[in-house]
């Protein structure tokens, strides 16, 4: 239904308090803004900004040490062995991590976890700030927060999210491709950042290499501070029983998560568009540690999703893996012969398309639909990549990268919109717990053949098979979940049309 003259979806009235109406050029610049969700952010409430900008702030921390964490341990006179072996046991460190923590925040509280997060990242910062003792930096990575390839890494993420889906009741696709802007964007300006300090404690103050390092990680420690001061500053509104919580002190579902796990357990051969009405049944109330909030509480219907997802899931992070970014820059800079300097400027400026492609995302997935969103943009980034390992010239090389870079991240906010609905609400941060624990190992996984085969001059294999596991990746998520998306979308018309009334 058409939204009426004080709706505040309506876009002739602008969103503040005095609702005044939009005309000229101010609707346009309004339309604009709608479209690559910045509308959403701005009036979202201050738990959904504290979160974006704990995102900002920590991948820029991640930025920062990337650029020098490999050097810097070499530096320490640590084996290229060694630095293996470190980065795989960070790995594993990540794992445990994230396994553990994810199965309970739920049940303690998510802010308390993002809280002890930062802790730690603020402690494996001050350590390799001042230790260069191997196995002390080891246990500070293991048991810290630390990302040798500028990307996410640890619980965050999945604890986020959880808040988010669960803080955002309208247009989360739009909140979502900002917090994946922030990542493309944040960590740009960390490697910028932390080349800029680097050179200037080198060349104008004379420092030794090894000190210049640990000044940074005096940085990324301090980053650790800010993400504890702006984690302390969320509200109790961010926690898993916020919106499902009694008078009495019970605890149930509430009505939306009893829509999406309905959804979500729809026989695939349904029509898509029912003529009558979904039969849900009502949960009794039970108190929310009995009710369970970890993946050992998945009934049989909700494991059976959280399995589609994990295998679909490790499918595409196998092929991120495959062709991550560090690959990449590995292969340019071996094929062609490009200066470090160049190679930085070449990456940065990918990094750069990434987050403008993430803010075209919204706008397609409420037209389109999250998946056939994550279609039509994600096939043809794979199948740019299947042609990286045949690129003759660096221009032509560069078209490539420019072209996949800016389609790849498209996808990620529909997708994650979509993987919100179709969890169990109460058991959500603990579902993208396994399923973070799945991506971490399948990209490894992807990470390691592409080294097996560059060591064998097939370096051009990794990208045809990355592209191949993208292409089989989106038909995979079309089959199993399209008719889920359709329903779902639907229904939320629907409820957005009798809010309108």
């Amino acid at each position: 239904m058409p939204s009426s003259p004080g709706d505040s979806r309506s876009p002739s009235y602008h969103q503040g308090n005095d609702q005044q109406p939009l005309d000229g050029p101010r609707l346009h610049v309004y339309h604009v803004l709608k479209s690559i969700g910045l509308v959403t952010a701005y009036n979202s409430s201050i738990d959904v900004k504290l979160i974006l900008a704990q995102r900002l702030v920590r991948v820029f921390a991640y930025g920062l040490v990337t650029l020098i964490l490999a050097a810097y341990l070499a530096a320490l006179k640590i084996s290229e062995t060694q630095i293996g072996i470190f980065f795989g046991l960070t790995l594993v460190g990540d794992l445990v991590m994230v396994m553990a923590l994810t199965q309970i925040a739920d049940a303690i509280g998510r802010k308390a976890i993002l809280i002890l997060g930062a802790v730690l990242m603020t402690m494996s910062g001050v350590v390799f700030a001042t230790s260069g003792n191997y196995w002390v930096l080891l246990v500070a990575a293991v048991f810290g927060v630390i990302s040798p390839s500028a990307t996410e890494v640890g619980l965050f993420k999945s604890i986020e999210e959880s808040a988010l889906f669960t803080i955002v009741t309208h247009d989360l696709v739009d909140i979502l491709s900002w917090y994946s802007t922030a990542e493309f964007a944040s960590v740009t300006v960390g490697l910028i950042i932390s080349g800029g300090i680097m050179d200037d404690l080198q060349q104008t103050l004379a420092w030794d290499f090894v000190p210049a390092c640990r000044a940074v990680f005096l940085v990324y420690a301090g980053v650790g501070v800010v993400k504890i001061v702006l984690s302390s500053c969320m509200s109790w509104k961010i926690e898993a029983w916020h919106d499902t919580k009694h008078q009495d002190g019970t605890h149930r579902d509430s009505e939306q998560e009893e829509v999406y796990e309905t959804a979500a357990t729809i026989p695939e051969q349904a029509p898509l568009l029912p003529s009558e009405p979904i039969p849900v049944t009502p949960k009794t109330s039970v108190p929310a540690m009995r009710a369970g909030t970890s993946v050992f509480s998945l009934d049989q219907e909700e494991r059976l999703v959280l399995l589609k997802l994990c295998a679909l899931l490790a499918v595409d992070s196998c092929a991120v893996g495959l062709s991550s970014v560090p690959w990449q820059t590995y292969m340019v800079r071996t094929r062609f012969d490009v200066p470090d300097a160049k190679l930085g400027a070449i990456f940065m400026l990918g990094n750069g398309l990434g987050a403008v492609g993430t803010l075209f995302s919204s706008s397609p997935a409420r037209r389109l639909g999250n998946l056939i969103t994550l279609a039509v943009t994600l096939l043809p980034s794979a199948i740019i990549l299947l042609f990286f390992g045949l690129a003759f010239n660096l221009p032509l090389m560069l078209l490539l990268i420019a072209s996949e870079s800016f389609l790849s991240p498209i996808y990620l906010a529909p997708r994650n919109t979509f993987i919100s609905r179709i969890l169990t609400r109460s058991k959500r941060t603990a579902s993208l717990g396994i399923i973070t624990m799945v991506k971490l190992l399948t990209n490894a996984t992807g990470s390691f053949f592409t080294g097996f085969w560059a060591d064998r001059d097939m370096f051009w294999l990794a990208f045809v098979v990355a592209g191949s596991l993208k292409i089989l990746y989106v038909f995979g998520i079309l089959y199993a979940f399209l008719a889920v998306d359709r329903r779902l979308a639907h229904e939320q018309e629907e409820r957005e049309d009798t809010g309108s009334d």
